[in-house]
């Protein structure tokens, strides 16, 4: 089954029916700010505060940053990725995520990581394959959505928490 963002009419309706479908208690998607620099989370459900809005994605660092990086998903279960242990996740730290996947985001036609889709709970029950396999359809949506060449702006910011556009 192929979703696309037209079947929701938003992004922020996406991302909702994401965090449904795979249980998560939290959701967001993080957007380039530039080519080079860093991402901002722009849409952000199920937060417990505002911190995560106030943070950016910066390559390298954190599970998203990870996922930036190396174009490929990242997941992370109470700060361990498989067998190794992984620095700790500044959004799983904020939110208290016992488990977490960040999905890069490549826009259509480019290798560039346009932005990253990020899913969490808080329960500590793990993600099954199906969970992954949706993030990974999801992050597709969401590839003919964003544009590196063309970075969100701070108007663009959905947080569920407080509601602010």
């Amino acid at each position: 089954m192929s979703t696309t963002l037209v079947e929701y009419g938003s992004r922020a309706d996406l991302l909702e029916r994401f965090r449904m479908e795979t249980g998560s208690q939290f959701a967001a998607l993080a957007e380039a700010l530039s080519l080079q620099g860093t991402m901002k989370w722009t849409i952000i459900l199920g937060n417990r505060n505002d911190r995560v809005a106030l943070m950016t994605v910066k390559a390298g660092s954190g599970l998203a940053g990870m996922a930036r990086r190396l174009g490929i998903m990242c997941h992370s279960r109470r700060g361990k990725l498989g067998n190794h242990s992984v620095p700790e996740c500044p959004v799983m730290l904020a939110e208290q995520l016992q488990e977490a996947a960040a999905f890069p985001i490549v826009a259509a036609g480019l290798r560039a990581t346009a932005g990253v889709l990020y899913m969490g709970r808080r329960s500590g029950e793990e993600y099954a394959s199906s969970d992954i396999e949706a993030g990974l359809r999801y992050a597709n949506a969401l590839s003919s959505q964003l544009n590196p060449a063309f970075p969100a702006g701070d108007s663009n910011c959905y947080n569920e928490g407080n509601n602010v556009h």
